[in-house]
This record gives C-alpha cells, structure tokens and sequence, in this order.
C-alpha cells in the first residue's frame, strides 16, 4: 500500500441531538433512532480514533461547527485552510 498524505484534515462537527432531528426529518425508512444511535457509535469508535492519528501525525485537523449556516461553515473552513498556507 501507499502512503496517503494529507494536507489538513476538515471534520464537520454536529451534537446527536441536530443530526438525528435531521436524519429523522428526512422519513427514510432506515433513519431509526437505533440505526443514527448505531451510526454515532460507529463515529466515535471509527473515525475519532482517526482523526487522533491525523493529529499525532502532525496533520491539521480544521474542525468547523456544522450546525452554523453553510455560508458560515465554508467561511471558518476556507479560513482555517488559509491559516495553515
């Protein structure tokens, strides 16, 4: 395998509460509050030992609050992603 390199890292961050008010909204039928609580289980056990790799690793993890109005969430990631330029 290859070495993946990475720039930054961007991690949209939502509480369980708004995702799963959203993901219920949809009325998908495989939107159940097991399967979204199945889905943050999975986040925390999965991708947040990830992004601690990223960290340890010296890449920039670029964390933006996705609950914020998509201009405002564009807007603290284009910042970020400058910063790090």
């Amino acid at each position: 395998h290859g070495q993946l390199h990475a720039t930054a890292v961007v991690h949209l961050e939502a509480s369980q509460t708004s995702v799963s008010k959203r993901l219920l909204g949809r009325g998908r039928q495989d939107d159940t509050e097991e399967a979204i609580a199945a889905r943050f289980a999975e986040y925390e056990q999965a991708v947040l030992p990830i992004l601690e790799h990223f960290k340890a690793a010296g890449v920039p993890v670029v964390n933006s609050v996705a609950e914020q109005p998509a201009a405002a969430v564009h807007a603290d990631i284009v910042k970020a992603l400058k910063s790090l330029a």
